[in-house]
């Protein structure tokens, strides 16, 4: 049984008490440091939650031209996915993913209730692969609630995240982030505004989650990503674990002990991509990658280069509307 209702937090400073100065915020209550962050400067928003994405499709974004993401937009029904894709690709709509894990388990909810606004169980199947706390069992690895679809992880039915984002799930690891690192210096027609006021070349060395902007779940780009291969998708800046034995790679990407889908050593491979890209429809894309990012927009009373690259990356989103 899942309920729909809010039941406390979850809060990460006792499982890292290297850590233990940050706010330890997890999941929705993490979602707090991007709040204050909005209020912070003024931006007037609205909130589209799963469930109407789920139940009204793209219609529930028909009247905002950008979206911004939570820190961990995980789990999706095919409904609540398509209305983000539809979004992008049919309406040009803009997206701003700021979190990590994203677009990751495909789930199905049930049908609303008489009187009620919503189904009173979500379902959810971890078979095959995926970061999962326990497995399915053979022969229930296809969904009920939805008629039967396959369940599991999304780019297991087609629907990599990277297909939305531009990047997917690549490496978790502990309640400690890392700071990025910029890598784009040859682009000017996209670094001078998204890089605009900001002169570091280490971005997010700090932050209220894991004291870091690259931290817990880490996203990347894949090779085999068509976007990638024809050269749209900008790396702005990364963030790499390597050496950091608290992280490893997601179980859907490794080989061998020493091989993994990526085409890079695996400690290449576990890092962070930040990115910009462009898509037919004219949609702006920009990815973070990391669920420890949004913890970063309030250090320092928001006066830091994360919470001025996003700004940057949201003003220019707005005026190109």
């Amino acid at each position: 049984y899942i309920t729909f209702s809010r039941i406390g937090g979850y809060n990460d400073a006792q499982e890292q008490p290297e850590a233990s100065s940050c706010s330890g915020l997890r999941h929705f209550p993490a979602d707090s440091h991007l709040i204050c962050w909005l209020h912070h400067f003024g931006i007037e928003y609205d909130i589209v939650t799963d469930h109407e994405l789920h139940t009204e499709g793209v219609e529930s974004l028909s009247n905002y031209t950008t979206l911004i993401t939570s820190s961990h937009p995980e789990y999706h029904t095919l409904e609540s996915l398509e209305a983000l894709q539809r979004f992008r690709d049919e309406k040009g709509g803009n997206l701003i993913y700021l979190g990590g894990n994203g677009f990751y388990w495909r789930i199905a909810a049930s049908p609303a209730r008489e009187g009620t606004l919503c189904g009173a169980l979500l379902e959810i199947r971890r078979s095959e692969s995926g970061v999962r706390t326990w497995a399915s069992e053979c022969g229930e690895y296809y969904n009920y609630l939805d008629g039967g679809s396959y369940g599991g992880l999304w780019r297991n039915s087609g629907r990599p995240p990277w297909k939305l984002v531009g990047i997917g799930f690549a490496s978790q690891g502990s309640f400690v982030g890392k700071p990025y690192h910029r890598t784009c210096w040859d682009n000017p027609q996209v670094t001078d505004w998204v890089f605009r006021g900001i002169p570091d070349t280490v971005l997010g060395d700090f932050g209220l989650s894991g004291d870091g902007a690259a931290g817990y779940e880490l996203d990347r780009i894949d090779p085999a990503d068509p976007n990638f291969q024809d050269g749209e998708i900008v790396i702005l800046a990364q963030a790499y674990t390597k050496s950091d034995n608290r992280y490893i790679l997601v179980p859907e990407d490794v080989l061998t002990p020493w091989t993994n889908l990526s085409g890079t050593s695996n400690e290449e491979a576990k890092r962070a991509d930040m990115i910009y890209f462009c898509v037919q429809s004219g949609a702006q894309v920009f990815s973070a990658g990391s669920i420890t990012f949004c913890g970063s927009l309030p250090y320092n009373n928001f006066d830091n280069n994360i919470s001025k690259l996003v700004l940057n990356v949201l003003r220019h989103f707005m005026e190109e509307e």
